[in-house]
C-alpha cells in the first residue's frame, strides 16, 4: 500500500468495467488506507496524516489515534480495547490500548529481523493478528516480502519471497490465510497458517483469471486490500486498477464495481448495511490526489 509517484494515471473507470458502483461519502482524505468495521464502530488510517480515523454508530469521524512519522495503512482488533497498527512509513508495528489510550511499539521478530514496512493487517480471532511486510515497490523489484503473525509470543514468520506483500484476510472457519502479491498480480492462500506444515498455494492470478483491462498496463497495477465475501470468495481492492474486484470461492470473476479513484487500497463488509466501505486515492503527474471513502451497496446487482 505504499504511496506511489506514478505518471498521468486516469482516474476514470475503464468502459470495460461492469456491476454496481460505488458512491463517495466521504473526501479529502490525507491518502486513506486500511478502512476496517469493528463492533458497530467504522475505522480507516491516514497514511500522509499519520493518524486514525473513525466514526462510532454511522456519527461524524473523528481521530482517535495519531504518532507522528508512523504513516498507518492498516488497524486491526487484538480482543478486548487492543488494536494493532501498521506504521509503514515509519517502521514496527504500534500495539495500542484503547481504552488507555497507551501505545507500545514493537519493531522486530522473534528471529531478530526488522520490521520494516508493515502494511495491511487482520486479526485472527484469538487475540493475534497476522500481517505483510512489504520489501521494495518499484519495477522488477525482488520478491522480498514477508507475512508474519503477531500474538503473545511475539512476531513469528509465516512466508517469504512475497512479491510486494500487500493486503491480507483471514477466514477461521476453513483456516486459510490469504495474501496479495501485488507485483505478481497473483493472491496467495496459506492454508494452516499457525501449523508447522502450512501450504502456500495459488488462490487467484490475473494472468490467468483476469477481471478487467483497465490498469493493466500499469507496472503498479495488482491486488491490494482483501475482505472475504460472503458465500466465499474474496473482495479485491485493485490499486491502480479504479476498482473492486469480486471473485468466487474458486477465484473466478463475479463482478467488477467501478471506484473514484485510481489507487483502491482497501474495503470492508459491513452486513448490517449489506455494503462494501471501500477506501482509496489517486495519482496525476506525480502529485497525490486527496482520497475518499466509498459506499458500495452489494444489493445493486445488474440485471
Amino acid at each position: 500500500m505504499l504511496k506511489l509517484l506514478a505518471a498521468f494515471l486516469a482516474l476514470t473507470v475503464s468502459s470495460n468495467a461492469y456491476g454496481a458502483e460505488a458512491s463517495l461519502k466521504l473526501s479529502n482524505l490525507e491518502y486513506p488506507e486500511g478502512v476496517f468495521l469493528h463492533e458497530s464502530a467504522l475505522y480507516f488510517t491516514e497514511m500522509d496524516a499519520d493518524r486514525v480515523m473513525a466514526s462510532s454508530g454511522g456519527g461524524p469521524f473523528e481521530q482517535v489515534w495519531t504518532k507522528r512519522g508512523c504513516g498507518p495503512t492498516s488497524i486491526s482488533a487484538l480482543g478486548g480495547a487492543r488494536f494493532l497498527i501498521t506504521c509503514h512509513l515509519g517502521g514496527g508495528l504500534a500495539i495500542w490500548d484503547k481504552a488507555a489510550n497507551t501505545t507500545e511499539m514493537v519493531s522486530s521478530s522473534r528471529s531478530g529481523r526488522i520490521i520494516e514496512q508493515p502494511n495491511d493487517s487482520i486479526g485472527d480471532g484469538d487475540g493475534g493478528a497476522f500481517f505483510g511486510d512489504s520489501g521494495k515497490f518499484a519495477p522488477g523489484a525482488d520478491p522480498e516480502g514477508r507475512v508474519y503473525h503477531y500474538g503473545s509470543d511475539g512476531i513469528t514468520e509465516i512466508a517469504n519471497g512475497v512479491a510486494y506483500a500487500n493486503g491480507v484476510t483471514y477466514d477461521p472457519a476453513t483456516r486459510a490465510l490469504y495474501v496479495s502479491a501485488h507485483l505478481g498480480r497473483q493472491i496467495l492462500r496459506i492454508t494452516d497458517p499457525l501449523s508447522p506444515t502450512r501450504q502456500v498455494g495459488l488462490f487467484w492470478d490475473y494472468r490467468e483469471k483476469p477481471c478487467s483491462e483497465a490498469g493493466s498496463d500499469r507496472w503498479l497495477f495488482g491486488p491490494d486490500g482483501l475482505e472475504l465475501r460472503p458465500g466465499g470468495g474474496l473482495f479485491v481492492a485493485m490499486y491502480g486498477g479504479d476498482a473492486v474486484y469480486e471473485l468466487d470461492a474458486s477465484g473466478a470473476c463475479a463482478a467488477v464495481h467501478p471506484v473514484g479513484a485510481a489507487l483502491v487500497t482497501s474495503a470492508t463488509f459491513d452486513a448490517a448495511r449489506n455494503a462494501l466501505w471501500i477506501v482509496g486515492s489517486g495519482v496525476i503527474k506525480e502529485k497525490s490526489v486527496k482520497g475518499g471513502l466509498f459506499e458500495l451497496p452489494l444489493s445493486a446487482r445488474p440485471e
